[in-house]
């Protein structure tokens, strides 16, 4: 963002490796690779425009193969509910007219029906839990900041230079864990 006394066309260094100089020559006629390019704001935009363009492309075309298969896993679930149905509906004619075999049947239909409902609340459980360590995660990483803040406050520092050293200590956001 351009503040209202500077020009577009302020230039703004930036660093390029050997092979993609481009910047000032050397003494021999080549390019020198140790002199940073410069770009001028309106270069820059430009570059962060086109490299904006491409992100956007990307997330549009894996947005969309995102939800072609989303489509083909529903439309594959109800096939195989429709054949699971089906099959039970044959295995429950073939054993209509024996007693036991109903009876046995209907207990593995009981205990299938158990173990499925077991298995979604299972995940239900497991769902939640992820999402409170996510929680947890994120008030530890405020909570960490905040500390830094006013320990830097309080010595009148900055915090980036306090977590720096801090890190270099190995001491975390969670040091007691």
């Amino acid at each position: 963002m351009p503040d209202g006394n500077a020009n577009n066309q302020d230039a703004l260094p930036h660093s390029i490796s050997s092979g993609q100089a481009s910047g000032g020559r050397s003494s021999d006629g080549g390019q020198n690779p140790s002199q940073p390019q410069s770009y001028t704001r309106d270069q820059v935009d430009k570059l962060l425009n086109e490299g904006h363009s491409k992100l956007d492309k990307t997330i549009a075309d894996l947005t969309k193969e995102r939800d072609g298969l989303k489509t083909s896993h529903e439309s594959l679930s109800q096939r195989l509910a429709e054949i699971e149905r089906r099959r039970e509906e044959e295995e429950e004619a073939r054993v209509k007219d024996d007693p036991d075999e109903l009876d046995l049947y209907t207990r593995r239909k009981k205990a299938k029906e158990t173990e499925l409902a077991h298995q979604q609340r299972q995940a239900d459980l497991d769902a939640r839990e992820n999402t409170l360590k996510e929680r947890e995660a994120r008030q530890a990483e405020r909570d960490w900041a905040g500390t830094v803040a006013g320990v830097a406050a309080a010595a009148r520092g900055d915090a980036e230079t306090l977590k720096t050293k801090a890190a270099a200590l190995g001491i975390s956001e969670t040091p007691f864990c």
